[in-house]
């Protein structure tokens, strides 16, 4: 191999001659990553560095981890880009394609690049001739070893995922026919898929195509209930072809209710599916239960007994379909459930009861992983769903509760073994469980203070390390004892996750205000992304100022808080101490601020002018000044 030497002058003198063996020795040092290899292979500068690499791999002259190459970013002419790809070694399994593979004039080249993959190397450019690259061996014996039998062959490919959109539904009939049948992942994530495209992936999934198939990723592919059941009535029938799918995502697509998961209930009912472990449904159902309602029924009868993985994070639940979810929930239908994600909507008082028994039962799958969002749950689930012991378990619990139910709930957390309370912090496998906790006035102060003092307990006894957001709304405003103690606990109970604390209507003063801001400087709350103190009528400026003087004099002030509300309480009248701290950058992140009805006049709204023309409140999306006294000079421009 040759370089040029520059002389003395800096000009290009001589050609000097480099062994072989120092160029390998080189590359092999610098150990590039298939990242890296990935990005020279995007740029027209740099292309034929990777393609040196890839050669170099391909005749076994350079060992490098590469089993993959992503060419989403990829701005190259289809000739040099295939050129590229037939150079790929057989160590490369996952290939990821986008615009520039798919439209256009490269859309022919693709599908014979692919047919030689699926062929197995025939059709490949005739290697007779002499490679350049055949004199380069860590040994000196390049020719000699290939003729002993060095690789030349084409790679198997395993994983196959068109970038979000490069490819076009029109051009699906031509590229699904030719996808290798060693293809055990196909990705078409944001590539919208319209009848006729649903059609060519039918055809995909019928033999030869789809014999290897083990995931199939459709997220935002556009589907709807008409799209999905054309895929879905591709392997109808008694005898028809069963896939040996384990994972299918359709997460984003709107598949409404009843309609939109028919198919996919009758694939499921009928056994198409049998080898399933994951599916993934996250933002797929708005507004209508019956889908789910009938995917638990299928689950219930114990027609897919291998699931693992079941996510339903936004997407409508409603009670009646966690009825079903919770009857089968048990070893008997879902043997080897680890990981439930039902973070949707509409579980109120009768689906948290069911849900909440039958993760109390001996008879509850292997569960390693939970997420729900309940509403409604009466005193006695309350009770029941703070004894739950989820050791070894991890995830998150958002609950609303409201007066007795509050304080059976955190009266049972507080017996609970350490590790084994619903809202457990720590690391590890099912250490980590975070709690959401809602809590609603009782409209009676004995209740409501013992909502407080239980919560107060929890926290002193260290069962609530796990807390990620405190939500307290329309408690009775005399309970100051109760608040105090509240503030005590705070100030020494280490709170690693909280990251939002919302006050709404809880009758907090000033010297709540001073208190809070005590704690704040202890940096004890410095992770809070939410604070929400509004509806306070008692909160006015002196309480403000001193809160913000903590954040103010604190170490790291509130560096992540993002949301933060004074609205419907006199704390408008303290915003100089706002102004102030959002000068000096103790508040960076700050994206929302509420200071509607909060007495706020010109000198306030002064002080913000100032803040925006510094630059503070770059990142500012929502400000709310509704229904306060300010003329039209207070901006001050």
């Amino acid at each position: 191999m040759r370089a040029f030497a520059e002389d003395q002058n800096g000009g290009d003198s001589q050609i000097e001659q480099v062994s072989p063996e120092s160029a390998l020795c080189l590359l092999e040092d610098a150990k590039p990553k298939h990242q890296h290899i990935s990005e020279l292979a995007s740029s027209q500068n740099s292309c034929g560095m990777a393609w040196l690499l890839l050669s170099l791999c391909k005749k076994d002259k350079l060992h490098l981890p590469l089993q993959a190459l992503d060419l989403t970013r990829c701005k190259l002419s289809p000739s040099k880009l295939f050129f590229l790809l037939d150079t790929l070694p057989e160590c490369v399994e996952k290939l990821t394609l986008g615009k520039a593979a798919v439209r256009g004039k490269a859309l022919p080249r693709l599908r014979d690049f692919l047919q030689r993959l699926e062929k197995g190397g025939q059709g490949q450019r005739d290697n007779t001739d002499r490679d350049p690259l055949s004199s380069l061996s860590l040994n000196g014996k390049g020719k000699e070893k290939e003729d002993e039998g060095g690789s030349s062959g084409v790679p198997c490919l395993k994983s196959l995922r068109f970038s979000a959109g490069s490819l076009k539904a029109a051009d699906m009939a031509q590229i699904f026919p030719v996808i290798p049948s060693t293809v055990e992942s196909l990705t078409l994530t944001g590539n919208f898929i319209d009848e006729k495209g649903a059609d060519s992936l039918a055809s995909f999934l019928r033999p030869p195509h789809a014999i290897a198939l083990r995931t199939l990723i459709l997220d935002r592919t556009g589907l709807t209930p008409k799209t999905l059941g054309i895929v879905c009535g591709a392997l109808r029938g008694p005898n028809a072809w069963r896939p040996r799918i384990q994972t299918l995502s359709l997460e984003g697509n709107k598949l409404g209710g009843f309609k939109g998961l028919a198919g996919l209930c009758d694939w499921l009912r009928n056994s198409v599916l049998s080898f399933l472990r994951h599916l993934r449904l996250t933002r797929c159902i708005e507004g209508e239960a019956s889908g789910v309602q009938m995917l638990a029924e299928v689950l219930m009868a114990g027609k897919v007994k291998s699931l693992e993985a079941l996510d339903l994070q936004e997407s409508f639940i409603g009670d009646g379909a966690a009825v079903l979810l919770g009857g089968a929930l048990n070893v008997s239908c879902l043997p080897q459930m680890k990981h439930l994600d039902l973070r949707g909507g509409g579980v109120g008082e009768f689906g948290a009861k069911a849900l909440i028994s039958a993760l109390a039962s001996p008879d509850r799958p292997p569960l390693r992983s939970l997420h729900m969002i309940l509403e409604g749950v009466t005193e006695e689930d309350a009770q029941s769903l703070g004894a739950l012991n989820l050791q070894g378990v991890s995830g998150s619990l958002k609950v609303s509760l409201k007066g007795n139910a509050a304080v059976s709930f955190l009266t049972e957390v507080k017996k609970a073994p350490v590790g084994g309370a619903v809202c457990s912090g720590g690391r590890g496998p099912g250490a980590g469980r975070s709690l959401e906790l809602e809590v609603k006035g009782s409209g009676s102060y004995e209740t409501d203070g013992k909502v407080l003092s239980a919560f107060a307990g929890a926290l002193r006894m260290g069962r609530l390390a796990g807390l990620k957001e405190f939500s307290a709304t329309g408690l009775k405003s005399g309970l100051a004892k109760e608040r105090r103690g509240l503030w005590e606990v705070l100030k020494c109970v280490p709170l690693p996750i909280l990251s939002g604390l919302i006050l709404i209507d809880v009758g907090l003063t000033d010297d709540d205000a001073a208190v809070l801001g005590e704690i704040v400087n202890s940096s004890r709350l410095s992770g809070l992304q939410i604070l929400d103190l509004s509806e306070n009528r008692e909160l006015g400026k002196g309480g403000v100022e001193k809160l913000m003087n903590s954040v103010s004099k604190s170490e790291r002030g509130l560096p992540f808080l993002e949301v933060l509300s004074l609205g419907k309480t006199k704390g408008g009248e303290g915003v100089g101490a706002l102004g102030s701290i959002l000068c000096r950058g103790k508040l960076p992140t700050i994206v929302s601020l509420g200071l509607e009805s909060s007495g706020l006049d010109d000198s306030g709204m002064g002080v913000l002018g100032g803040a925006v023309r510094q630059g503070k409140l770059s990142r500012l999306r929502s400000l709310f000044l509704s229904q306060n006294r300010f003329g039209g000079g207070g901006g001050g421009g």
